[in-house]
């Protein structure tokens, strides 16, 4: 009865359902106007599920790795903190946390023996970390967080070798690497190349979702906040519990059915086409 108000009704597309939820939380979590997509995109990485068997393959891994780039003040670290305040869920590494070592794990050394620390990926094993300022990582440094973001396991391979599992959703957060607009990039997908780097690395996100400043009027982000009557009102305790019951499931309990498979199938094949 609690999660009932989450089901799509009838004759209602499931995109518009989310456009409505999306809508609901920019009235009343986040105060960022007219950015839909941003507010979807962030809350399909809180419902990931951990894994799912789709055209009778094992996905081991079903959690998102999504990254959201774009201009300062375009909303990305308002909408993502808001929403993992009212969750109650999810890790943000900003800062000096946002390193390889802080990220993955590194080494110390206690007298004459060395001890692996792990970071906050491995630390959020089965929950999620929101990766803010993802600039300040190196190229080099995404590169070697392939298996993490593959496999679901950390590793440090140096004097001593140690892994553990890592299995974590991700949300990157980032300004452009060069510190250009995104309207001066001819596409969003030059800005993505420009941070991440390898071909393979880019290709390791699920989605990506780039924001500019002129794509919201100013006048629109500067209106006086109003009470408008709460139609669809979500509660803390509601959203919590379907994040909890989401992470809860087991890869038995995600079905597709016939036609929903040979529809991903299709979008595939035109997606591939396309690009």
């Amino acid at each position: 009865d609690l999660l009932s108000i989450f089901k799509v009704p009838k004759g209602v597309t499931v995109f518009d359902h989310l456009t409505m939820i999306a809508r609901w939380m920019s009235s009343r979590v986040t105060k960022i106007r007219q950015r839909d997509d941003l507010h979807m995109i962030v809350d399909l990485v809180f419902h990931s599920v951990s894994g799912f068997t789709f055209n009778r393959e094992l996905v081991t891994r079903g959690m998102l790795d999504v990254l959201v780039l774009g201009d300062t003040r375009c909303g990305k670290g308002r909408v993502t903190e808001s929403l993992i305040k009212y969750y109650g869920l999810g890790a943000v590494a900003s800062g000096e946390n946002c390193s390889f070592a802080g990220l993955i794990g590194g080494l110390q050394q206690a007298g004459t023996r060395w001890l692996v620390t792990w970071g906050m990926v491995p630390l959020n094993n089965g929950r999620m970390v929101v990766i803010d300022e993802a600039s300040a990582l190196t190229t080099d440094e995404i590169g070697h967080m392939s298996r993490v973001r593959s496999e679901g396991v950390a590793e440090i391979a140096k004097i001593i070798h140690e892994s553990t599992q890592a299995n974590t959703r991700l949300l990157w957060l980032s300004n452009p690497r060069s510190g250009r607009p995104m309207a001066t990039y001819n596409a969003g997908v030059e800005a993505i190349r420009e941070l991440i780097g390898a071909a393979e690395d880019v290709s390791r996100f699920d989605m990506a979702l780039t924001v500019a400043t002129n794509e919201v009027d100013s006048s629109i982000i500067n209106t006086l906040a109003e009470d408008s009557p709460d139609t669809t009102h979500i509660s803390q305790e509601a959203a919590r519990s379907l994040i909890l019951w989401t992470w809860s499931r087991n890869r038995d309990q995600v079905i597709f059915s016939d036609k929903a498979t040979e529809e991903i199938l299709a979008q595939a094949v035109k997606l591939g086409e396309q690009y």
